[in-house]
């Protein structure tokens, strides 16, 4: 009798199992992937977006054109904890994201020459040095969790009408 020499053709069921198994570990592990992606990509926009809000709040709040208080002007005085400028704390909608934004403000004084400065108003209520100014972001993010930028920086009391003159 001749060895009969048999060539297998085609994949048996075991082998199309195991394919079947290791390409359903690789799409899901692409889909969990793709959420990821999604849901850091959606974060890392809407904290630019924060940013920007941040920077504009803090410019809004440098473009004061006065010291003291007046009448129909903007001055360094009246800024103040979530006050101040001409954009307002509260909500702002971007696109499709609802963002919250406040400030918070601390006066600050030199009361001699070589002192630190210091918090404490000093005898007569003067102006104060400069301001502390402390703009807080916050939205939710796509997957519902609360998330909050924060900038902070200081104001100087610089008078305006001096601060920025050209001499030729």
């Amino acid at each position: 009798m001749k060895n009969a020499v048999h060539k297998q053709r085609g994949f048996s069921l075991i082998e199309v199992m195991v394919t079947l198994v290791v390409l359903s570990i690789g799409v899901l592990g692409h889909i969990s992937f793709q959420r990821i992606v999604y849901r850091d990509t959606g974060l890392a926009g809407a904290r630019n977006v924060a940013s920007e809000l941040a920077a504009e709040k803090l410019e809004d709040l440098r473009g004061y054109t006065t010291l003291s208080t007046e009448i129909g002007r903007f001055a360094f005085q009246d800024i103040a904890n979530n006050a101040g400028g001409s954009l307002s704390s509260g909500t702002v909608t971007v696109g499709n994201t609802d963002l919250t934004r406040s400030w918070t403000v601390t006066n600050y004084y030199y009361t001699t020459d070589l002192a630190a400065p210091s918090t404490t108003v000093p005898t007569g209520s003067p102006l104060p040095d400069f301001k502390a100014v402390t703009v807080t972001i916050g939205w939710q993010d796509v997957t519902g969790i609360t998330q909050s930028l924060t900038v902070s920086t200081h104001i100087a009391g610089i008078d305006p009408s001096t601060a920025a003159r050209i001499y030729y």
